[in-house]
């Protein structure tokens, strides 16, 4: 009864820090010592602190996302995404599929913030055509969600690989069928309906095409590098980051002083506390075995314990509407309880899909913000859109079924 009413006081924190605008880290900190407290004693939660912060895997992930923000300082600070931009516009001749690879391309940089520099770039791209604010918002924060669904150097995805004990290539490829079919989906709930194309033909724009395609693969040469070295090779994620940032200084002849700066500008200490805040209350959740003493009473009143993890996960995604929180702490809590990759597939589908309608999500409200679109239009393409996902994960769930 005690480790239910721990649960119900974690909860009660996030949702209090979510209603009153409070500081999750503060939230998820208080949360755990709150349990620790309740299922063991005082020296035990230092204990806890002490296991989080020490941990080599915790800090591992930390210096990931910290490199992971210095490269998006660095693309900052250069003009290489807008020569992306226009070696895609030589390179393909229809303006429904440059919509989407202008955010798909854009959203190897993590943060809600960097949904911006692709908004920009499809503004402009499209302002002389009939297409209105929505249709813009959706667009950008669709297809730009829809590689962040299965990117491997998305916040999210790397707290999420320190949690569980799955290999990320293995996450990747399992995650990679809804990403295709959100591309899918959003073709056809939107895309399909823009047919205007791009003139130009002859010896020139072949000619043009060659020298767009070597730019093109140039300029991208450091996503390559990291999709080459983590996927293929299997090199650690924080060294193959490593190695693009060596990569992009060298091929764009930086100053020292730019990296400085882009070190300097790296350290998000909100981010890193709110890292550190989940890593702690998994740590308390796992010693204390808070999720195996609910259980209990869980099964005793014969309610399927992954059922719960199915309805909390799309909750706790619509209340936080941040994605490495709300992914975190689902895998906090319910992690422990995953048996095989397709409840592992829910879980994360699930929580994701929960963010991409919650009112707090940043990314949508800053999507909205930029192009002035209207959120119930919006909306209501977006839930268009879930419906192939969410029938997937039916599927995922028959055979979860079959298979016990």
């Amino acid at each position: 009864m005690i480790a239910n009413l721990a649960l119900f006081i974690i909860f009660l924190i996030v949702a209090a820090c979510i209603l009153w605008k409070l500081d999750l880290t503060i939230g998820l900190l208080a949360a755990g010592v709150a349990i620790g407290l309740m299922l063991s004693d005082y020296w035990a939660v230092l204990d806890f602190i002490a296991l989080a912060v020490s941990d080599i895997d915790n800090l591992t992930i930390i210096l990931t996302i910290y490199l992971i923000q210095v490269l998006r300082c660095l693309l900052g600070a250069t003009d290489v995404m807008n020569k992306i931009t226009e070696n895609l516009r030589g390179l393909i001749k229809s303006y429904r599929s440059i919509l989407i690879l202008m955010p798909f391309i854009f959203a190897v940089i993590p943060g809600a913030g960097a949904t911006l520099l692709s908004a920009a770039l499809v503004d402009e791209y499209t302002k002389n055509l009939d297409i209105s604010p929505t249709t813009k918002a959706y667009t950008n924060f669709w297809f730009r969600s829809t590689v962040q669904f299965t990117s491997p150097i998305t916040f999210a995805f790397v707290t999420l690989t320190g949690i569980l004990t799955v290999k990320p290539s293995v996450l990747v490829l399992n995650f990679l069928p809804l990403s295709l079919i959100m591309l899918a989906a959003g073709y056809m709930v939107e895309i399909r309906h823009i047919s205007i194309n791009i003139p130009g033909s002859g010896k020139e724009e072949k000619r043009r095409f060659k020298q767009d395609l070597a730019a093109f693969l140039i300029n991208t040469s450091f996503i390559w590098l990291i999709l080459f070295s983590f996927l293929i090779l299997r090199i650690p994620l924080e060294y193959s980051l490593i190695g693009a940032i060596i990569l992009f200084i060298f091929q764009h002849r930086l100053e020292f002083k730019t990296l400085v700066w882009a070190m300097k500008k790296g350290l998000s200490w909100s981010l890193f506390g709110l890292i550190m805040g989940v890593f702690f209350l998994q740590v308390v959740v796992t010693e204390t075995e808070l999720m195996s003493k609910a259980l209990v009473v869980w099964q005793r009143l014969g309610i399927h314990e992954f059922l719960l993890a199915v309805i909390f996960s799309f909750i706790i995604g619509y209340g936080l509407g941040s994605y490495v929180g709300a992914i975190a702490l689902s895998f906090t809590l319910f992690g422990g309880m995953t048996t095989n990759i397709q409840q592992i597939v829910i879980i994360y589908t699930l929580t994701r899909i929960g963010c991409y309608v919650s009112p707090v999500n940043s990314a949508l409200l800053f999507n909205l913000e930029f192009f002035g679109g209207d959120m119930g239009q919006f909306l209501k393409r977006i839930g268009v859109s879930l419906i192939p996902l969410i029938l997937y994960l039916v599927l995922l769930a028959l055979i979860f079924i079959k298979m016990r």
